[in-house]
C-alpha cells in the first residue's frame, strides 16, 4: 500500500514538472503581434500570394490568389482506322496504307502519329480560416474553400501536326463520300468518281485516334480531328472545392517577429473525380471503361481521384 502511494506522489510530482515547462514554453513561443501580412506561397497547389489577419487568439483568416506557371507535357498518339490487319506476314499493314494513301493525295510528309500538348489552367482564390487551440500558436488546423473555373488544364494538338490533321480530314472526307457513293471530287457540273479507289478507301476505313472502349456499348472510341483540323480537350473539375488540413507554424528568423513560416498539409475536397472532355464532347474519365496504353492507368487514377493533396511552404512578412 505504502509502495502504490509514493508511485502516485512520483507521477503527480513528474505531471506537475511537465506542465510548469510547458507554460514556460508557450510563454516563450510564437504569438502573432500583428494585424495584418502579406504572404507567399509554393506547393502542389501552386504559386500563392495572400494576406491574413488574426480574428481573435484563437482564429486567423488567409484570404488570396493561386496559379500553376505555364508548362507543357507532351503525349503522342498513333493513328489507326480500327481495321489494323493482324496477320503475319502481309505488308503493308492497314494504317500503314493509309498513311501512304495521304502522302499520294496531298503531297505532304504526312506523320503516323499526332502530340497533344497539355497546359495548365489552375488559377484559384482561396479563403482560408486557421485554427490555433494551443497557447504556443505552433500547430493550427485549416478549413476554406478554392474557387477556381472549371477548366484546370487544356490539351491541343502539336502546331507542327498542322499538316497532318489537314491531310486526314482531307482523307476521311473521301472516305464519307465514297460509303455515301457520292463523288470523290466536284467542280460545277463535272464529278469525278474512282469506283476502285473509293472501293480501297472504303476498305482501310476512317482513320483516326483509338481511345479506348465505350462503357455504354463497348463500342471503340475513335477520336477523329475536328472540321478545321484540329484535336482538343479540357480537364474539369468542380468550382467549388472544400480543403481540410493542417500545418506548423513560427518565426523564419528566431528573435525577428516581422517574418513568419508555415508548413501546410490537407486535401483539396473534389468529390467529383476530373474528367477529361474531348472536342466531340466525350469524357474519357467517365464514359469509357477500358483505354489503350498510356492512358490506361492515368485515366484510372482520374477516375478515383476524389481528394486532391495540398502541400506548401509559406512565408509571410508583417504589414502593420
Amino acid at each position: 500500500m505504502k509502495h502504490t502511494h509514493m508511485k502516485r506522489q512520483t507521477l503527480l510530482i513528474i505531471c506537475a514538472l511537465f506542465l510548469t515547462q510547458l507554460n514556460v514554453f508557450s510563454q516563450t513561443s510564437y504569438q502573432p503581434s500583428h494585424k495584418v501580412d502579406l504572404g507567399v506561397s509554393i506547393g502542389s497547389d501552386g504559386c500563392g500570394i495572400d494576406v491574413s489577419t488574426p480574428i481573435n487568439d484563437i482564429l486567423s483568416l488567409r484570404a488570396g490568389l493561386t496559379f500553376l506557371p505555364y508548362f507543357q507535357v507532351p503525349v503522342s498518339f498513333t493513328f489507326d482506322s480500327g481495321k489494323q490487319e493482324e496477320t503475319e506476314g502481309e505488308e503493308p499493314q492497314t494504317t500503314e496504307k493509309m498513311i501512304e494513301t495521304l502522302r499520294n493525295i496531298t503531297g505532304l510528309e504526312i506523320d503516323d502519329k499526332v502530340t497533344m500538348i497539355a497546359t495548365p489552367a489552375w488559377k484559384s482564390a482561396r479563403v482560408l480560416l486557421d485554427v490555433m487551440p494551443l497557447e504556443n500558436k505552433h500547430l493550427h488546423f485549416t478549413g476554406g474553400l478554392y474557387l477556381s473555373p472549371s477548366t484546370v488544364a487544356k490539351i491541343a494538338n502539336a502546331p507542327e501536326d498542322a499538316s497532318t490533321l489537314t491531310s486526314v480530314c482531307i482523307y476521311n472526307y473521301l472516305y464519307d463520300q465514297s460509303i455515301d457513293d457520292q463523288p470523290l471530287i466536284s467542280m460545277g457540273d463535272f464529278d469525278l468518281y474512282s469506283p476502285a479507289i473509293q472501293d480501297r478507301i472504303v476498305s482501310y476505313g476512317r482513320i483516326g485516334v483509338p481511345i479506348g472502349t465505350r462503357k455504354a456499348d463497348g463500342k471503340d472510341y475513335i477520336l477523329y480531328p475536328t472540321k478545321d483540323a484540329t484535336v482538343t480537350a479540357k480537364v474539369k473539375v468542380p468550382i467549388v472545392k472544400p480543403y481540410l488540413g493542417a500545418g506548423y507554424s513560427g518565426y523564419l528568423i528566431p528573435g525577428n517577429t516581422d517574418f513568419s513560416f508555415s508548413v501546410d498539409g490537407g486535401l483539396m475536397l473534389l468529390f467529383k473525380s476530373p474528367s477529361v472532355v474531348m472536342h466531340d464532347g466525350t469524357d474519357i474519365i467517365h464514359d469509357l471503361n477500358e483505354w489503350n496504353g498510356r492512358l490506361q492507368p492515368i485515366c484510372k487514377t482520374l477516375r478515383n481521384l476524389y481528394a486532391y493533396p495540398v502541400v506548401s511552404f509559406r512565408i509571410s512578412h508583417k504589414l502593420f
